[in-house]
């Protein structure tokens, strides 16, 4: 039997996207086990986390080991690979022991290598970390998982490795468990009058640009408030963002929210905004048009591979564009309802299930 262990330390963190991507995968693979795709006589999969876990995922079939008396980095690096030693590593969250990556076999998804193109938007000690870390996974892993072809032509061009070791496996949207919860889209004639923000308030998001487009179309159309959903992050940088206080009175910050809140709020919002500057596959355009939410993008590459023709496109470098993309959304009930017909087709494309068949694909040779 061929045993796998997998890097458990994302259940001991607050969940962002790499968590939740982690999360679900797992919970995927725990159910192929169930279903017999995957063949539990031939494979045994195993998470090794620290012994503070926060996240309980509730696993049938996937044993999981709490080990050692450190966490974060240090649990990681020096706690983690006494109990794995040379065995199959794999590490879904960026990260990897640098002991398991020389001397053993592992597989690491890389979700994004922002910390290389927009440093000033992280924090130092996280920018320095990662690189010295990450060209060590570029260099020792058997194979690189990334989430979208925009990130792989940008890791191939960045570390200048071969194709065949870089595999690109999309992201899914919203997890089936959630799917269950909500029977009913809202048709655009019974939705608020609301752009939605959902993202870590960082510079890297364009945070500072939503805020700032929001102010300008304020000043043609004071229809419609700002709801914003999301929290800072202590690996990204510090930043103000300045604007009137007639403007700042119809924003709420929501903060962090849980799942059925937040989808309560794609499921009635009018618009998604999301101008952000770097995005390799990121959940929230897609789970806002799962739930019918048009959305507003930056016209960047891997946006435009995630979301197709079924969304509007920004420059996020102009806020004044982005402000103008808002008032065409605002002041068109036929454009929001074409939006929401287009995007509830392109989520067709993505699935976690899908993307944790070819995971599996990758990880069982």
């Amino acid at each position: 039997m061929k045993k796998i262990f997998i890097n458990g330390r994302f259940l001991s963190q607050d969940i962002t996207g790499v968590q939740r991507y982690a999360i679900e995968l797992i919970k995927l693979l725990d159910d192929f086990i169930e279903k017999k795709h995957i063949d539990k006589n031939k494979f045994e999969i195993i998470i090794i986390t620290p012994k503070k876990i926060i996240h309980d995922i509730s696993l049938k079939n996937i044993k999981t080991i709490s080990f050692g008396i450190l966490d974060g980095h240090l649990w990681e690096q020096f706690i983690l690979p006494f109990k794995v030693r040379t065995s199959n590593l794999v590490n879904l969250c960026n990260s990897a022991p640098v002991f398991n990556l020389i001397f053993g076999k592992t597989i690491t998804v890389v979700h994004d290598v922002g910390f290389y193109f927009l440093p000033e938007t992280y924090s130092k000690n996280f920018v320095r970390w990662y690189r010295f870390l990450t060209p060590i996974i570029f260099k020792f892993s058997k194979k690189i998982i990334t989430v979208s072809e925009a990130e792989k032509k940008r890791l191939i061009s960045y570390f200048k490795k071969p194709n065949l070791r870089i595999e690109a496996i999309q992201n899914g949207g919203i997890s089936m468990d959630f799917k269950k919860e909500f029977h009913q889209i809202l048709p655009i004639e019974n939705r608020q009058k609301v752009f939605l923000y959902v993202g870590s308030l960082n510079a890297k998001k364009n945070y500072h640009g939503v805020l700032k487009a929001y102010e300008i179309f304020c000043e043609k159309n004071n229809d419609y408030t700002l709801k914003i959903i999301g929290s800072t992050h202590n690996v990204f940088g510090n930043f103000q963002v300045n604007i009137k206080e007639s403007t700042l009175n119809r924003i709420e910050f929501l903060g962090r929210v849980d799942d059925k809140t937040l989808f309560e709020w794609y499921n009635c919002s009018s618009c998604f905004l999301f101008p952000s500057f770097y995005e390799s596959s990121p959940f929230p355009p897609i789970e806002a048009m799962e739930m019918g939410c048009p959305v507003i993008l930056s016209d960047i590459e891997s946006h435009r591979e995630r979301a197709g023709n079924a969304a509007i496109f920004c420059n996020p470098n102009d806020n004044n564009d982005i402000a103008n993309k808002m008032l065409e959304i605002a002041n068109s009930t036929l454009l929001q309802k074409n939006l929401q017909k287009l995007g509830l087709e392109q989520v067709k494309i993505f699935s976690w299930e899908n993307c944790a068949k070819k995971t599996w694909d990758v990880l069982s040779k």
